[in-house]
Protein backbone atom coordinates (compact mmCIF):
# COMPACT_ATOMS: atom_id res chain seq x y z
CA UNK A 1 0.00 0.00 0.00
CA UNK A 2 2.88 2.12 0.95
CA UNK A 3 4.49 1.60 -2.23
CA UNK A 4 4.88 5.47 -4.53
CA UNK A 5 3.71 6.70 -1.20
CA UNK A 6 5.87 10.46 -0.18
CA UNK A 7 6.97 9.84 3.36
CA UNK A 8 4.79 12.29 4.78
CA UNK A 9 1.76 10.07 3.36
CA UNK A 10 3.44 6.84 4.76
CA UNK A 11 4.43 8.93 8.48
CA UNK A 12 0.38 9.81 8.42
CA UNK A 13 -0.57 6.02 7.86
CA UNK A 14 1.82 4.90 10.30
CA UNK A 15 -0.17 7.38 12.86
CA UNK A 16 -3.35 6.78 11.58
CA UNK A 17 -2.54 2.96 12.62
CA UNK A 18 -1.02 3.71 15.85
CA UNK A 19 -4.34 5.23 16.78
CA UNK A 20 -6.39 2.23 16.00
CA UNK A 21 -3.98 0.08 18.47
CA UNK A 22 -4.50 2.49 21.02
CA UNK A 23 -8.37 2.75 20.58
CA UNK A 24 -8.38 -1.25 20.91
CA UNK A 25 -5.81 -1.19 23.71
CA UNK A 26 -8.43 0.87 25.53
CA UNK A 27 -11.22 -0.93 24.47
CA UNK A 28 -9.55 -3.99 26.14
CA UNK A 29 -9.05 -5.75 22.97
CA UNK A 30 -5.86 -7.91 22.26
CA UNK A 31 -4.60 -8.27 19.30
CA UNK A 32 -5.75 -6.62 15.90
CA UNK A 33 -8.31 -9.61 14.96
CA UNK A 34 -11.16 -7.29 15.28
CA UNK A 35 -15.09 -7.27 13.98
CA UNK A 36 -16.98 -5.01 12.20
CA UNK A 37 -18.58 -2.86 15.47
CA UNK A 38 -15.22 -2.39 16.77
CA UNK A 39 -14.18 -0.69 13.39
CA UNK A 40 -17.27 1.36 13.16
CA UNK A 41 -16.58 1.96 17.30
CA UNK A 42 -13.21 3.12 15.84
CA UNK A 43 -14.83 5.83 13.47
CA UNK A 44 -17.05 7.38 15.60
CA UNK A 45 -14.20 7.40 18.48
CA UNK A 46 -12.58 9.47 15.86
CA UNK A 47 -15.70 11.86 14.66
CA UNK A 48 -15.80 12.18 18.34
CA UNK A 49 -11.60 13.71 18.63
CA UNK A 50 -12.96 15.81 16.06
CA UNK A 51 -10.82 14.68 13.37
CA UNK A 52 -11.75 16.24 9.91
CA UNK A 53 -13.68 14.06 7.51
CA UNK A 54 -10.55 14.11 5.38
CA UNK A 55 -8.30 12.98 8.15
CA UNK A 56 -11.01 10.06 9.23
CA UNK A 57 -11.15 9.03 5.54
CA UNK A 58 -7.31 8.91 5.51
CA UNK A 59 -7.33 6.97 8.47
CA UNK A 60 -9.89 4.56 7.03
CA UNK A 61 -7.76 3.92 3.85
CA UNK A 62 -5.00 3.04 6.17
CA UNK A 63 -6.90 0.72 8.26
CA UNK A 64 -7.95 -0.90 5.29
CA UNK A 65 -5.17 -0.96 3.28
CA UNK A 66 -3.60 -2.81 6.87
CA UNK A 67 -5.78 -5.32 6.58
Amino acid sequence: MEKGASPNTQAAYRRDLDKLVVFLTAAGIDGLEVARKELTEFLAYLAKEKLSPRSIARTLTAVKGFY
